[in-house]
């Protein structure tokens, strides 16, 4: 009965505050997290109906969560969350490690093998600091994204 009621209440939350993107990407999540694996299969259709939304409202709304990154759909409606596990600070050491490694193979101070593997090395860090998200992190399980506290409370 408890965590009927917590459902409850967190849907009615989710309607009256929250924008359509957040909650598209929290359904999305869920529905993730139902099926345990990184892709699914639904379609625009499905969704709208689950949200009482019309389809081009949604498709546009999932677009903008690609662009940003969040998601990946392909043409069989299959959509993965990309999750971020990387924290601001891990984001900021990689970034200065890898101009620190491409200013001294530039300077030529570091060359031959060692150079280019660790120039390989800083491209790799620079891109999943870009983008906030190591594939070595999912594998380990490590995350260093700060958990995000929910932004409300429920009374019992």
């Amino acid at each position: 009965m408890n965590t009927r009621y917590q459902d409850l209440v967190e849907t009615i939350f989710r309607i009256l505050f929250q924008d359509l993107l957040t909650r598209s990407l929290t359904y999305l999540t869920e529905k993730q997290s139902y099926y345990k694996n990184h892709s699914f299969k639904t379609s625009h259709k499905d969704i709208a109906a689950d949200f009482g939304s019309s389809r081009e409202v949604i498709s546009r709304i999932l677009k903008k969560l690609e662009i940003q990154g969040k998601i990946r759909q392909s043409k069989k409606g299959i959509f993965r969350i990309m999750k971020k596990n990387m924290g601001n600070t891990d984001r900021i050491i990689r970034t200065v490690v890898a101009i620190v490694i491409g200013v001294l193979y530039f300077n030529e101070t570091i060359t031959g093998t060692l150079g280019l593997v660790l120039m390989i090395l800083a491209v790799v860090f620079a891109l999943t600091s870009f983008v906030s998200f190591c594939p070595l992190y999912t594998l380990v399980g490590v995350s260093t994204c700060p958990i995000e506290e929910k932004k409300y409370n429920i009374i019992e």
